[in-house]
């Protein structure tokens, strides 16, 4: 690899990495066989395509952002490609997208400079809140942004949920939501019951349950080297995270990992 960093799961722990070197999608089996993804385009030749980001879409689909920051959802075994910018079978709807994010059933969230949009499968908007950037969604409508030093959530009112560490006070501590200090949070996954996992610049992982307690599930505070064993060894600079079943899917310099089974 050269270089990951999205990372997305599918319902069959097929893993999809984003390989910042070629912008190429690559594709990890279940038996750890890595292939590069092709899909056809509107004249059903295959071709490598271009991908800045991935997430995983509702039954067994795949979303990924490209160079133009346009949004495109692939079906099963990349039979259709639906793209979201006026080209392809989807409606032409020129839909920018500067960040993405899917919740755990598969509905796709974009933010640009218009705030956060729903996007619907034929290609509809819908506005949720002004606010800026997205790093996950999760059941019932509830987004999660970064502010400086912090992770806060919103329902799909637009109102805050709860706030995790200080937008103005970098560090790091672990405890309950207003005590817990982080450094750098980059990104978010959610398990969509209530559970939030966020990847934090000092290259360690943190869990936060429902109740606002939030501990360190792995990593090392400021050891950037990583190795296999327990989780709590150090990890390195996390670039991706993503959720499925009972486990963590992360990327690691030029390696995917797996954390778990997580309770």
């Amino acid at each position: 690899f050269g270089g990951l960093s999205s990372i997305a799961v599918g319902d069959d722990e097929t893993v999809f990495v984003v390989d910042s070197l070629t912008q190429h999608l690559r594709r990890i089996d279940a038996n750890g066989t890595v292939s590069t993804s092709q899909t056809p385009d509107t004249n059903g030749v295959p071709y490598n395509f271009s991908v800045l980001s991935v997430a995983r879409g509702e039954a067994g689909s795949l979303f990924f952002r490209d160079p133009y920051h346009a949004p495109t959802r692939i079906e099963p075994r990349f039979s259709s490609v639906y793209r979201y910018a006026g080209k392809g079978p989807a409606p032409a709807l020129q839909l920018n997208a500067d960040y993405m994010a899917t919740d755990p059933d598969g509905q796709l969230f974009v933010s640009n400079p218009s705030g956060v949009l729903a996007v619907q499968k034929d290609g509809s908007t819908r506005k949720i809140v002004n606010a800026a950037p997205l790093v996950a969604a999760d059941r019932g409508g509830v987004l999660y942004f970064t502010s400086g030093a912090s992770v806060y959530a919103l329902n799909g009112d637009g109102q805050k949920v709860f706030t995790v560490g200080s937008s103005a006070n970098a560090g790091y501590r672990d405890g309950k939501d207003a005590d817990a200090l982080l450094k750098e949070p980059l990104l978010v996954a959610a398990d969509g019951k209530g559970t939030i996992y966020i990847a934090d610049g000092n290259n360690t992982i943190r869990k936060r349950t429902s109740d606002g307690t939030v501990t360190t599930i792995a990593g090392v505070a400021g050891r950037s080297d990583w190795k296999l064993g327990p989780a709590l060894a150090p990890l390195g600079a996390v670039k991706g995270l993503a959720w499925s079943g009972s486990a963590l899917y992360a990327t690691v310099d030029n390696a995917a990992l797996k954390i778990g089974p997580l309770p």
